[in-house]
């Protein structure tokens, strides 16, 4: 059965904590959420993560959310997003973009609020030049230091550290106009 076309039977399921609707669940979103979590940034890490944002929905369902429209896939989105958060902070390393959204716990207001500026951060880094979308992505999304980037690109370490820092000056004045 296909529960996406019956959402109050899927709510139900949840609240219940159905063994059929949590199987449904896992079997439809847990390929989706490996890709998700690598594409995120999560790296090895991504199965782990995308296994525990599918139990962060088992366990706690956001009914709420559910109930008032917003995707699966946007909610594990913001699963996924936290726990990535999450490793980067045990591990030391954090963006100024990723630590600077609050790491309250689950909820409606919290995934709405993640989800929004997920949505803003992506409009944006949509509308800079291929350049400093790419020296973004490199830099926060896929980890690298400005030295590992300067050996791939010839540059120096400062010069990329200087490219970084305009192209996320130039980030931050597309997320103000566009808000």
């Amino acid at each position: 059965m296909n529960y996406e076309m019956y959402p109050q039977l899927f709510v139900d399921g949840l609240q219940r904590k159905d063994p059929v609707v949590h199987d449904w669940l896992v079997r439809k979103y847990r390929v989706w959420s490996i890709v998700e979590a690598r594409r995120q940034g999560a790296k090895a890490e991504s199965e782990d993560i995308a296994h525990d944002a599918l139990m962060a929905v088992l366990e706690k369902p956001p009914i709420a959310a559910i109930e008032r429209g917003i995707p699966m896939r946007a909610i594990l989105c913001v699963k996924i997003y936290d726990r990535i958060c999450i490793s980067l902070l045990k591990q030391g390393r954090f963006a100024p973009m990723v630590h600077s959204f609050p790491q309250s716990g689950p909820g409606l207001q919290t995934a709405l609020h993640h989800y929004d500026k997920y949505q803003k951060v992506r409009r944006a880094l949509d509308k800079l030049a291929t350049q400093d979308r790419e020296l973004i992505e490199e830099r926060y999304l896929g980890g690298k230091r400005a030295v590992e980037m300067a050996d791939e690109q010839t540059r120096s370490p400062a010069a990329v550290r200087g490219g970084v820092f305009r192209a996320m000056e130039r980030l931050r004045r597309v997320v103000q106009l566009a808000s």
